[in-house]
């Protein structure tokens, strides 16, 4: 489990990065939550995080405070 927290910036790269060194001790799903001031944001799906997440689904993942996972 990775979590970041920096207010101003999107962090969902970062995340995505640090899941992707993890992988090793998971391989069998992955996923990430963001949250905003208003709203929280969930992307999840069985795969390797390369297969989980693309560009738009990092782009979507917009807050400053994400939250992700390897399983």
């Amino acid at each position: 489990m990775v979590a970041v927290s920096c207010p101003g910036r999107e962090v969902s790269r970062l995340v995505f990065d640090a899941l992707y060194a993890l992988q090793h001790r998971g391989q069998e799903s992955a996923g990430m939550a963001s949250a905003n001031h208003e709203t929280v944001t969930v992307v999840k799906d069985l795969g390797l995080v390369a297969s989980v997440f693309n560009e738009h689904s990092l782009t979507a993942l917009d807050g400053q405070q994400v939250i992700g996972h390897t399983r």
